[in-house]
């Protein structure tokens, strides 16, 4: 049995100036089988919707775990200098500022220099009570410098820039 001739359709518009005809023909397959497409193509969508929307749930922040923008040197966990973003928690009281590397669980001393300032007022602003931690992404460098007190030098964290911070939160994600 031969398959059943497309039915034709036209269409014509015509305005003041012009006057213009379209015409096709009906998709010659069954009804059902254009519901299946249909209902396909919209599961397809409104699964890369969900996918979207879970990756959207939380925060985005820098990736520490796969691209640790402060790479490691050594087992020990030293680091090269440079300015990359870091996450981690931000202390400061009596002139002393302290951030230790969610990454690494190390501490370093703060240079009130350069961003630190910026870091400083989001701090004051943000923290629960004075002296405790705030989690915080900043872009910073790992430099040596001469310690409070004694000789040599030692890391010390040189701020760039405050990019976020996270009230009531900590490196492990509480």
């Amino acid at each position: 049995m031969p398959a059943p001739a497309p039915r034709v359709w036209e269409v014509r518009t015509t305005t003041a100036n012009e006057s213009s005809t379209m015409q096709g023909c009906e998709d010659p397959r069954p009804q059902t089988e254009k519901g299946l497409e249909m209902r396909l193509a919209m599961f397809l969508c409104v699964g890369i919707l969900l996918m979207g929307a879970i990756g959207c749930l939380e925060p985005r922040s820098p990736d520490v775990a796969s691209t640790d923008p402060v790479a490691e040197d050594s087992a020990e966990g030293q680091r090269v200098p440079g300015e990359e973003f870091l996450r981690g928690l931000f202390t400061y009281m009596a002139d002393a500022a302290l951030f230790e590397d969610c990454a690494t669980g190390r501490r370093y001393p703060v240079a009130m220099e350069a961003g630190y300032l910026e870091l400083e007022r989001a701090y004051l602003e943000q923290r629960s009570e004075p002296g405790a931690p705030l989690l915080v992404i900043i872009r910073a460098g790992v430099e040596k410098r001469p310690p409070m007190e004694g000789d040599g030098e030692i890391d010390t964290i040189v701020v760039e820039g405050f990019e976020a911070a996270f009230p009531g939160e900590h490196c492990n994600g509480e």
